[in-house]
């Protein structure tokens, strides 16, 4: 039961980290669905040879697990620990590219303040050089 609600919160976690991306959502979710192997599944028939088929598989199913078992159980670790590297990639992928968003967000901020600062500067030049000229014109007029 434990392990069924952490999975139901990591599958939670990740939808978020969806938002932009539904292909690899719906990837995700096959992945976390379909790990697990099932060494006693049959594909069924229909109609008397079907059912004659899906008995013959059941009977060879039991009459082998102990032969096959150790194949499914290594089978089914390598997909358990490939959808959990695959979920622990996303999440990194998903905290980078916030971090990648903060910095750059941050580095725009800082940008847009230097250049206001600059244009302030440059205003402040120009009123100052307006000032200067009007000193001078007055200058001039009294001396004309």
């Amino acid at each position: 039961m434990e392990q069924a609600v952490d999975h139901q919160q990591q599958i939670s976690r990740l939808d978020e980290r969806f938002m932009a991306d539904p292909y690899l959502a719906e990837n995700v979710g096959q992945a976390h669905a379909n790990w697990a192997l099932d060494a006693g599944r049959v594909v069924e028939g229909s109609g008397r040879l079907g059912r004659a088929f899906t008995l013959g598989q059941r009977a060879v199913r039991k009459l082998t697990w102990w032969y096959n078992l150790p194949q499914f159980q290594q089978v089914q670790e390598f997909h358990g620990a490939a959808v959990r590297s695959i979920d622990a990639m996303i999440t990194h992928l998903y905290h980078l590219t916030n971090r990648v968003q903060a910095l750059e967000s941050m580095h725009s901020e800082q940008r847009m303040r230097s250049v206001e600062s600059q244009l302030k500067a440059m205003r402040d030049e120009q009123l100052a050089l307006r000032q200067r000229i009007a000193e001078l014109e007055a200058q001039l007029k009294h001396e004309a």
